[in-house]
Order: C-alpha cells, then sequence, then structure tokens
C-alpha cells in the first residue's frame, strides 16, 4: 500500500488537527490544554512530530521536556507522550516513524535522557525502537467500599456482596489501618498554590533520590495549578513555616460505575516518615468524604513508602502492576547500566500525567 501520510515538524497553527485527533485517544478537545503542555511549559517547547496526509493530521508524537535531576546533575529530560496513530491509518507505522523523528530531533540540540509509559499497544512498539525496560510501577489500592468496587468484575448482585464480605474480613484481619502519628505543630491542610517554601523542600527530598523530575515551585505550579480544567486536590504538611510534605489528589468515575481516588504525587524526606503517615491518613479521609470506592496509588516502591502503606491499609500485588516504565539514553555522560537501574529511580503517577503513549 502506498504511503500518502508524511512526517514532519509541528508548525504553527497545527494545533487544531493535533486537538481533533487527541480527541480520538484521550477523550479532550480543548486547544488551552494542549497550548499548557506544549506552549506554557517552564522547561521550554518540547519536540513535537506529526504526520501529515494532505493537510489532515493523522499522526501526532511528542517529547515534552521537563529538568530532572541524575546523579549531582540537573539536566533537560523529556517524557515520551501523547502518541497517536488516527484509526484509519494503522499498521502504516506511523508510531515508529515519528517516535525515531521527534529523538532524532532531540539529539540534534545535544545529548539527552528521555522516559515514558507506555500502554500495552505501543510498549511493544517502543522496545522494538530502542526503548530499556527499566521496572513496572508498583501499584497499591486500598478499598473504602468494596462492593461497589468489585461492579468491574460481578455483575451479579449477590456475587458482589458475597465477596464484598469475604474481601472485608481479610481486609479487617490483615490490612489493618493504624492510626496516624501524633506530632506537635503539624498542620495538613489543603492548599491552592505553592510558594517559594516548596523550593527548600525539594532540596531535602532532592538528596534521597539519585534520578527524579525537578518538582521546584515554578514546574508545580505549571503543572497543577495553572493546568486547564484542573481538578487536583492538594494538601500540605505544615510545621513552624516549613513545608514537610504534600500530597497530591485526583477523583474518577469509572464507567463500570464505581469511583477511584488517585494518590498521584507524595512528596517528603525519607527521614520524616511520619508525615508521610500523616498525609496518607489525610487523603483517606478527604476520599471517604467524597464517597470514593477505591484508592489508587502507583510509584516505583520505596522501602519507606511501602511500610507506610501497608500500616495504612493498602494492599499491593504484583497482579496489579500493569505500568511499565522505559527510559532512552543518548548522554554519553550517563552511563545506560545507571539509568536503567531502577533503585536509582523516584517515579510516580504524577510523572506521567502529560499523556501516555497510544496507538488508536
Amino acid at each position: 500500500m502506498e504511503r500518502k501520510w508524511k512526517p514532519r515538524t509541528y508548525k504553527e497553527g497545527d494545533e487544531e488537527g493535533i486537538v481533533k485527533l487527541t480527541k480520538l485517544a484521550f477523550g479532550w478537545d480543548d486547544p488551552q490544554k494542549w497550548n499548557w503542555r506544549y506552549k506554557e511549559n517552564p522547561a521550554g517547547m518540547g519536540k513535537i512530530m506529526v504526520a501529515d496526509d494532505g493537510g489532515e493530521i493523522v499522526g501526532h508524537g511528542a517529547l515534552i521536556p521537563v529538568k530532572m535531576k541524575i546523579g549531582k546533575e540537573i539536566v533537560t529530560a523529556y517524557v515520551s507522550g501523547d502518541s497517536v496513530t488516527h484509526p484509519g491509518y494503522r499498521r502504516q507505522g506511523i508510531f515508529e516513524v515519528l517516535d525515531s523523528k521527534k529523538r532524532a530531533e532531540a539529539e540534534r540540540d545535544g545529548n539527552y535522557v528521555a522516559y515514558r509509559f507506555p500502554n500495552k499497544l505501543a510498549y511493544p512498539g517502543a522496545i522494538k525502537l530502542g526503548w530499556s525496560d527499566v521496572c513496572r510501577l508498583k501499584t497499591f489500592v486500598k478499598p473504602l467500599n468494596l462492593e461497589n468496587a468489585l461492579k468491574s468484575y460481578f455483575k451479579n448482585q449477590f456475587l458482589q456482596r458475597f465477596f464484598a464480605v469475604i474481601g472485608n474480613l481479610i481486609i479487617h484481619l490483615l490490612y489493618r489501618t493504624k492510626k496516624p502519628p501524633k506530632m506537635a505543630g503539624l498542620r495538613v491542610n489543603r492548599i491552592s498554590s505553592f510558594d517559594n517554601r516548596i523550593n527548600e523542600l525539594w532540596r531535602k527530598v532532592s538528596n534521597d533520590h539519585d534520578i527524579m523530575v525537578v518538582r521546584n515551585k515554578e514546574y508545580l505550579n505549571w503543572k497543577y495549578f495553572r493546568m486547564p480544567d484542573s481538578d487536583f486536590v492538594i494538601y500540605g504538611a505544615e510545621k513552624e513555616e516549613q513545608i514537610g510534605g504534600y500530597i497530591i489528589l485526583k477523583c474518577t468515575r469509572q464507567p463500570q460505575g464505581f469511583s477511584m481516588g488517585h494518590i498521584c504525587e507524595l512528596i517528603a524526606p525519607l527521614g520524616e516518615a511520619k508525615v508521610i503517615h500523616c498525609l496518607i491518613s489525610k487523603a483517606i479521609e478527604y476520599f471517604k468524604e467524597e464517597k470514593i470506592d477505591l484508592i489508587f496509588y502507583e510509584m516505583k516502591a520505596e522501602k519507606t513508602y511501602y511500610k507506610i502503606l501497608r500500616n495504612c491499609g493498602f494492599i499491593s500485588s504484583r497482579r496489579l502492576d500493569k505500568r511499565h516504565f522505559c527510559v532512552y539514553n543518548s548522554h554519553p555522560a550517563i552511563s545506560r547500566t545507571y539509568l536503567e537501574d531502577p533503585e536509582h529511580w523516584f517515579i510516580q503517577k504524577g510523572d506521567s500525567t502529560f499523556g501516555d503513549s497510544v496507538v488508536g
């Protein structure tokens, strides 16, 4: 079959066609969100490639820049996201071509590191194109209304109730929720923006991890407060006028009829286990008030976090771990072995909220 489409670099005015295409994959058609993601990004515009068929955008792929700490250096890295192919152009190599083109574009500007969270459809293509599979994110869940949460598995109400009773009994016996520790002077309050104190928290947290996205004031306010139609709920832990940690939450309603509460980010120094526990407890309290059925948290597991989540009644299982985390390295000064070691990374669900790779 003759290929009618051609790959090219994004040009001003492509937004209309891109947004029309992304609606097929992600369900949103808001140009403001696309502009926020690419044009208003404090780390820069990014590398955007499209597949063009006579003026119609039939494919899109991008590298979204972020500042990242790798070892002791701060570098510009990229998140690979919003990779989408028009349904009428499947199996024509658009994903592979645009992925190669956008990486070549980034390499022309210098050496770089990129990461992505490919879904089931995009994963084989990513590996074929040289992306390295570092790990799968660890998934933690906490049922708040198990009967509702089981709706996606059982249509029969009797079976829903039966397994809910059994499940609640197991949870009560094995996953009891411990009360948060008491910390004199600690306040956990909802916040509406990040101020300069968050930069000091970033400095402390960055010392705990070898590789992680820079979470300073500029980045966090852009990502969570300036996003169009942002519906994140954010709590900060404060003590003696300092920010000791924060947690970012989001509620979603599933087509199957149950609701999910997502912990998108949880940040605090590893040495402040009590702060982490208090933030998770606040998240549980908030989700209960919102009548959420199931709390969901994905991250590259840290032993400190794992222990506290277990004490807060969260359940983990390898069967739940679905999200791949992959990296690409063209930086000669950064060891591939170092970059591919999951022990060096601090990655959470919030690092993927730019848009996962989709072929659709």
